[in-house]
């Protein structure tokens, strides 16, 4: 959605790792662009859509059967959640 820098980059790119679907919003409507910019130019987007459009795409997809089994998230983003949470089982 609209924001300005590019803190929504990497959670998208880790919905990304995990069998997830990434749409954003098309930086030309944008008010401020340089949030979904940022996420065109690092993350394999599957949908670039004006404001307007996204609801009734969610609303689309929310109706759709059930997608295979999400992927496991990488060890990586593991380590980065059990940072987060303090339950970091790679303490040493």
């Amino acid at each position: 959605m609209t924001g300005d820098l590019d803190d929504g980059t990497a959670g998208l790119a880790a919905i990304k790792e995990c069998g997830g679907l990434a749409v954003v919003q098309d930086p030309a409507g944008a008010p401020e662009p340089s949030m979904p910019a940022s996420a065109l130019s690092n993350v394999g987007v599957d949908r670039c859509l004006p404001l307007e459009r996204i609801a009734p795409l969610l609303q689309q997809l929310a109706g759709l059967a059930a997608v295979p089994e999400p992927r496991a998230p990488p060890v990586r983003l593991q380590r980065e959640q059990a940072v987060l949470t303090e339950t970091n089982p790679w303490r040493t």
